[in-house]
C-alpha cells in the first residue's frame, strides 16, 4: 500500500488507462491518498519535460509501481527522507550537505556508508534498500498571490460551485508558450479556462502547484 511522499511511476500496462502518468512518468510523488484509495501524484521527471511539475488527480494506483533508488538519488533528497532496508531498520536523513543518516538518532552515517549496510552494520545485515520515502507535501502559501481582477474574476466564477472546489492549478502546454488554469472539483468534471500567453496572467502562482482558496485569498 502507498503512502503520502512515496516515488511511483507507471507500471507496463499503465499507457492502457492514462496518456500521461504511466511508462513515460520515470518518477512521481504521491501527494494525496483519497478515501476511496485513488492518489494524486506530482511528476518529477517525465519524457516530455513540459509534463514535470504538474500534478494529476484520481489516479488508480494498480497502475503505479515503487521506483527503484539509487545512492544518486538519496544525495539528492530533502531532509527528513526515510530510507527502508530489507530487513525493516529505517534511516532518516538529518544532514543535507553531509548526506547524513541517522538510525534513531543513536548512529550517524554519511551516504557512502550506506552502500555497505548492504553486507553488514552493526552486527546486522540490512539487506538492499526497498523503500524511500521523502517528507509530505506541504504546500505553503503567499498571501498575495492573485491580483485583485484576477480574485474578482474567480470568485465569480467558482460563486456556484465554490463548496466542490477542491484546489486551482496553473498549467503550462505542451510548447511552453501557452498556460491555462484549472479547477479542480471534488468528485466532480474540473474546468480547463482558455489559454493565455506565459507570463501574462496569473504569474504569481507557480506551474503544478495545487492553490486552495484560503491559499489563494478568494
Amino acid at each position: 500500500m502507498f503512502k503520502v511522499g512515496d516515488i511511483v511511476k507507471g507500471k507496463e500496462n499503465s499507457s492502457e488507462r492514462y496518456g500521461i502518468t504511466n511508462q513515460d512518468m520515470y518518477k512521481g510523488r504521491i501527494i494525496k491518498i483519497r478515501d476511496d484509495g485513488d492518489i494524486d501524484i506530482k511528476i518529477l521527471k517525465h519524457k516530455n519535460k513540459n509534463q514535470i511539475g504538474k500534478t494529476y488527480s484520481w489516479l488508480e494506483p494498480k497502475y503505479f509501481m515503487l521506483v527503484e533508488y539509487t545512492y544518486e538519488d538519496l544525495k539528492k533528497s530533502p531532509i527528513g527522507t526515510k530510507i527502508t532496508f530489507e530487513n525493516g531498520n529505517i534511516l532518516m536523513k538529518t544532514k543535507k550537505d553531509g548526506n547524513q543518516f541517522t538510525d534513531n538518532g543513536s548512529k550517524n552515517r554519511a551516504i557512502e556508508d550506506l552502500k555497505k549496510l548492504r553486507d553488514n552494520w552493526a552486527g546486522g545485515a540490512y539487506g538492499k534498500i526497498i523503500k524511500i520515502e521523502e517528507p509530505e507535501y506541504k504546500p505553503v502559501y503567499d498571501t498575495e498571490i492573485l491580483d485583485n481582477t484576477e480574485k474578482r474574476y474567480l470568485k465569480n466564477i467558482i460563486r456556484p460551485f465554490r463548496d466542490k472546489v477542491e484546489y486551482i492549478t496553473k498549467t503550462v502546454n505542451v510548447t511552453g508558450e501557452l498556460e491555462h488554469i484549472n479547477i479542480i472539483l471534488k468528485r466532480d468534471t474540473g474546468l480547463v479556462f482558455p489559454n493565455f500567453e506565459k507570463g501574462t496572467m496569473y504569474r504569481g502562482m507557480e506551474i503544478g502547484k495545487q492553490y486552495t482558496l484560503s491559499g489563494l485569498g478568494i
